[in-house]
């Protein structure tokens, strides 16, 4: 769904205890060879609909680099390249962001992977404690003390609070996730009406509607989403016209009808 931008040689302004420069690249190596990372990279997102004849490598890149629940956090930096540049927000603020992209999922290893719609306050809260630790444990050996705790301090401000300016793009970059792993899902789909197709297509009828309105609205405030659903304007009506025919529920119905107020909206401000 994305162009691919490089982000190993991006210098975080940090020195790691062996005298290096951390990048950006070399972050994501500490965490992917981490005893947390390689729990991660041995599990999939969305598994509450993954069904129990279909493996993981099967699965997980039905949905692109989302489908993992560690790969989804380097893709995760790659999106929000994308939706900052051009927004003037100065170099280090972007790191930051990307460096709270890289880790803000790390503490599932330790608490699973909560579907968005089912996140309670206390599941948050949890999250964010958890987060704490998991960090602190996976930059023990590689940063000073007071640069780890600057990294942590600032995870905990953009991954998990929503009303900063960098949390509320990091919020957007989220919502943009979901949004590109429901259209690779869709993009996945044959004819065959095996288990898996039909698990990607309930994937599809429940992530589009519930992101869409929180995408129209950020829209309004960063230019890439505006490109972003001009861009994939056709496949977000496909799934939405079946998502109407198919799904009866009272809250998908209601949540249907919010998608399709803010959709509606977006088509008649912007030329697509």
């Amino acid at each position: 769904m994305i162009e691919k931008l490089s982000s190993a040689d991006i210098k975080t302004g940090i020195i790691r205890t062996n005298g290096e420069d951390l990048t950006l690249g070399g972050l994501e190596e500490i965490c992917r060879m981490s005893p947390y990372g390689q729990i991660l990279l041995k599990s999939n997102r969305f598994g509450s609909l993954q069904p129990d004849n279909v493996q993981n490598s099967i699965w997980g890149p039905k949905l692109g680099n989302h489908g993992n629940n560690f790969e989804h956090m380097p893709e995760t930096v790659q999106e929000a390249m994308l939706m900052v540049e051009g927004m003037g927000l100065g170099q280090q603020k972007e790191v930051k962001l990307f460096i709270a992209a890289q880790l803000h999922d790390m503490h599932e290893a330790d608490t699973g992977d909560i579907p968005h719609n089912k996140k309670t306050k206390k599941d948050r809260e949890e999250e964010k404690r958890v987060s704490r630790i998991v960090l602190k444990d996976i930059l023990y050996e590689e940063l000073t003390y007071i640069d780890r705790q600057r990294v942590i301090e600032d995870v905990q401000e953009i991954a998990f609070d929503e009303k900063t300016e960098l949390g509320r793009i990091f919020n957007a970059v989220e919502l943009l996730g979901y949004t590109n792993a429901a259209l690779k899902a869709w993009e996945s789909l044959d004819d065959e009406e095996s288990d898996m197709q039909i698990s990607l297509r309930v994937l599809t009828h429940r992530v589009i509607p519930y992101h869409l309105p929180g995408m129209v609205d950020y829209s309004k405030d960063y230019p890439y989403l505006v490109d972003f659903l001009r861009k994939n304007h056709d496949l977000i009506n496909d799934i939405l016209e079946e998502a109407e025919i198919c799904d009866s529920n009272w809250d998908q119905r209601e949540r249907f009808n919010k998608a399709m107020s803010a959709w509606n909206e977006f088509n008649s401000s912007k030329t697509t």
